[in-house]
């Protein structure tokens, strides 16, 4: 811990995440919370606090999925899939369950007409805790351009 990282309290913790206080006094007597006593008082560092909440608010299949693909693409793990240049795409957008759906069901005919011509990942997901779609692809330009009409 460098000497001048902010500590936090329980109270602190409290209020950034909206978790109860005896939630945060659980996750520190768990074991998923790290902290240290500092003048009889706990105290926490920004990690402390992330890795809590990456433990107890594990990702979906689909967003680890996500995540290995343009991890993967970045790293040129399926070089042979380009057939000149590809681009990799990420876009989240703030949208309703009901709009991000039709704009997967417009994607999706959008890709299907595109066939044979090009080689392309797609995939979409919906988080409903923070209304916000996910739509991951690679492919053309041209074709990115097309898709992002849609999403816009």
């Amino acid at each position: 811990m460098s000497q001048l990282e902010r500590l936090y309290t329980m109270d602190d913790i409290s209020r950034m995440t909206s978790l109860p206080l005896r939630v945060i006094q659980n996750h520190l007597r768990t074991g998923t919370l790290r902290g240290r006593k500092i003048g009889g008082q706990w105290r926490f560092t920004a990690t402390d606090i992330q890795e809590m909440m990456e433990s107890i608010l594990p990702e979906s299949e689909t967003a680890k999925e996500q995540k290995k693909v343009v991890s993967d693409f970045m790293d040129g793990v399926h070089a042979e899939r380009k057939a000149g240049a590809q681009v990799c795409t990420v876009a989240d957008l703030y949208i309703l369950r009901r709009t991000a759906d039709k704009k997967d069901e417009q994607l999706r005919a959008l890709l299907e007409l595109a066939g044979k011509d090009t080689d392309t990942y797609y995939t979409y997901h919906y988080d409903e805790e923070e209304g916000k779609a996910r739509f991951v692809f690679f492919t053309s330009a041209q074709l990115v351009i097309k898709i992002m009409r849609i999403l816009k």
